[in-house]
């Protein structure tokens, strides 16, 4: 599963940093050209690539895994002698761990 998710979030993460790289000068106000207008608006496209990048890899996969973990207990409760769930529910320990943990259930 692990080479899953590497397959998934390589290409993400080279994106944005290819990003921030070529934003990063911008920021710095280097070039030939009048930095004051450019400056802030690279400052914001690289704090928007930050934030983004850690709310799509971190955040969201830890809320859903958290999100499903709630569902699957509330259907338990109002299951009448129905079986156990097929597959096992496995914590997180962490943000990202809800990826791997929710992919080793899948098989």
């Amino acid at each position: 599963m692990a080479a899953r998710l590497r397959r998934l979030a390589l290409p993400a993460l080279a994106a944005v940093v290819f990003a921030v790289l070529m934003t990063y000068p911008l920021a710095l106000g280097l070039g030939n050209a009048d930095p004051s207008f450019r400056q802030p608006m690279a400052i914001a496209v690289l704090g928007g690539l930050v934030t983004s990048t850690l709310l799509s890899l971190l955040v969201v996969p830890a809320a859903f895994t958290y999100i499903d973990d709630l569902q699957r207990g509330i259907a338990g409760l109002f299951a009448r002698g129905a079986a156990p769930a097929a597959r096992a529910v496995v914590p997180a320990a962490g943000a990202g761990a809800g990826i791997v943990a929710h992919a080793r259930a899948e098989g």
